[in-house]
């Protein structure tokens, strides 16, 4: 296995482990995910993805990827992998998790939750066929410290080797 797979092996593992521990806290609400379309600091908007545009906010698109609220959700080996309607139409979509670039949570009166040992930040590496997106600052390393229960996130930076 190479670096980048190992990579990429271990960023699906904190993803996974994001989402089901976000999914153990009670009450915990909608699970999201945030999910890099294109690259918003590059002259030219090359798509990493395809996502309906009308949803896309500079670059970006989040997604509720709750249990209740997708069809189907499988951790596949590379993406992914969902059912979820956008505009209220249904669509089997795939999502690399080299794209996914954040997890959170908002509990149901809206606030965002907390929880400890939920932060994680891993380069971002694009898949070997995709496009190498501009170059851009590190993200920042995101903070998780309330004690009311309103914040939890993981965030997966932007920087890359």
């Amino acid at each position: 296995m190479n670096q980048q797979q190992a990579m990429h092996s271990v960023r699906k593992a904190l993803i996974c482990a994001a989402i089901e521990a976000i999914e153990a806290i009670p009450q915990h609400g909608k699970t999201y995910i945030t999910v890099m379309v294109y690259d918003p600091n590059a002259e030219e908007k090359i798509h990493f993805w395809d996502a309906p545009l009308e949803h896309i906010n500079n670059g970006f698109i989040t997604l509720n990827v709750s249990d209740y609220a997708t069809g189907y959700r499988v951790f596949g080996e590379t993406e992914l992998q969902v059912s979820m309607r956008f505009s209220g139409r249904e669509t089997q979509i795939n999502i690399p998790y080299s794209l996914i670039v954040s997890v959170s949570a908002l509990s149901p009166d809206g606030g965002v939750i907390a929880g400890e040992g939920l932060q994680a930040f891993m380069p971002y590496y694009p898949e070997e066929d995709a496009v190498e997106p501009a170059e851009t600052a590190p993200a920042e390393k995101p903070t998780a410290t309330s004690q009311d229960g309103n914040v939890v996130s993981v965030a997966f930076g932007s920087n890359k080797k």
